[in-house]
């Protein structure tokens, strides 16, 4: 089976896959620690610096990730400028994933934040999404050391949360505690009948 598993920024997607393969061990892609791997390749740097601009690459030729970051969230032409350069490696990579898991028929756990913007929904069998309120994304985001002018910039530049609830065939509601997030986990693995720890 293959799971997508996606939410808005700070709803806690991350904390909601840990607590998954803990109970239900399966192979996973992680697409934003694969785009920050594209992104600190070397070879990748000339064509960063052409989409945004020299700034965007250290003298050590590395990424600069606070201008990237602000780049992109205050620029809707950088942003599909670096999404170019990215996304065709990030979706070449989990589709691999995916040819592997259906050969040997076991299941696969898709962590990407666009799922649905990229389309790698069309490829799985079930989507998770996790969503909790916009001031608890907001507070959360702030709390990385974040300004709330950019905590926005982050929520709006992505689809509405209400959007990605539509589509997705399970909901974690992640506003309350730890205790809850891990019984919804534990309701929609027994609901997809994954093999448990």
């Amino acid at each position: 089976m293959i799971i997508g598993l996606t939410g808005g920024i700070a709803c806690g997607k991350t904390t909601a896959r840990d607590i998954m393969l803990r109970y239900c061990p399966m192979a996973f892609f992680d697409a934003d620690t694969t785009a920050k791997e594209i992104l600190a390749d070397p070879t990748n740097q000339e064509a960063i610096k052409t989409a945004l601009g020299k700034e965007a690459v250290t003298e050590e030729n590395k990424p600069n990730i606070e201008f990237i970051r602000e780049t992109i969230f205050s620029n809707d032409k950088a942003k599909v400028a670096l999404q170019q350069i990215i996304h065709p490696m990030v979706i070449a990579k989990y589709k691999e994933l995916i040819e592997a898991a259906k050969k040997t028929n076991t299941n696969l756990l898709l962590d990407i934040p666009l799922l649905f913007e990229t389309g790698a929904d069309k490829d799985c069998d079930a989507v998770v999404v996790v969503t909790c309120k916009q001031t608890t994304q907001i507070k959360r985001i702030k709390e990385r050391g974040h300004t709330r002018a950019l905590a926005l910039k982050m929520i709006n530049s992505q689809m509405p949360l209400s959007e990605k609830e539509a589509k997705g065939t399970h909901i974690i509601s992640n506003n309350a505690s730890l205790k809850r997030l891990d019984s919804q986990i534990r309701k929609i693995q027994k609901t997809l009948k994954l093999k448990q720890k």
